[in-house]
């Protein structure tokens, strides 16, 4: 049987899925001119330059969208 303690935040778990969503659309109404959320890209470097902070990032190519395809002859 869980404790309830108030002293301490309850703490809740969230899937993955939800999370992901409740974050997103926090961004969007709140901090959509100060996040940018990239997709299929991975960090190359996180750093601090001029008191700001600064991501590299490089874009992730699946194999099967690197080349393209000819039709055979």
């Amino acid at each position: 049987m869980p404790i309830i303690d108030p002293n301490i935040k309850t703490a809740y778990w969230l899937q993955r899925r939800i999370f992901l969503q409740l974050l997103f659309q926090e961004i969007e109404e709140n901090w959509q001119d100060c996040i940018k959320v990239l997709f299929n890209t991975k960090c190359l470097k996180i750093g601090q330059e001029n008191s700001k902070l600064q991501i590299i990032a490089q874009e992730i190519i699946e194999e099967g969208r690197r080349k393209k395809r000819r039709p055979k002859n």
